[in-house]
């Protein structure tokens, strides 16, 4: 419609008005589809996060935040009275991926933590190193 603008012989047929209606629903269901789309995601990556199963819900956080930044661009062009509730939502899956990635940090830091069994050089309760102490034991197995 924009190349009929300010031409003399108009390239586009139809009605202007009748094809502007047709294309804001077509935009508000994309847009609509697309913020579904990211609302299951988010969804389930709260599933995840719930199950402590934080690498499938970065996987969905992220999904989840590819689909309302593409419902935005559409709605920012042809609906715009869906922008300000998107990119709440969008802030929203933000939100949650800080929270998945600082929980999957602190699980990681967890996993490297040493373990709570003494090392061979370090003492254990009874005042014997355990390098000793296991040496007693097996000597009174072996007797």
């Amino acid at each position: 419609m924009r190349l009929d603008w300010g031409a003399d012989e108009r390239r586009f047929a139809g009605d202007h008005e009748a094809i502007r209606e047709r294309l804001g629903e077509v935009a508000r269901n994309l847009t609509a589809t697309r913020r579904t789309i990211a609302s299951d995601a988010t969804e389930a990556g709260d599933w995840y996060a719930a199950a402590g199963q934080y690498d499938a819900a970065l996987d969905e956080f992220d999904e989840a935040r590819e689909a309302f930044e593409a419902a935005l661009a559409t709605a920012r062009d042809c609906y715009p009275d869906a922008v300000e509730h998107l990119q709440t939502e969008l802030d929203a899956v933000e939100d949650r991926i800080k929270r998945a990635r600082t929980e999957l940090t602190a699980d990681d830091r967890e996993e490297r933590r040493p373990s709570d069994e003494p090392r061979p050089d370090q003492g254990t309760t009874d005042g014997t190193t355990a390098h000793t102490a296991g040496e007693s034991s097996q000597s009174a197995v072996e007797k």
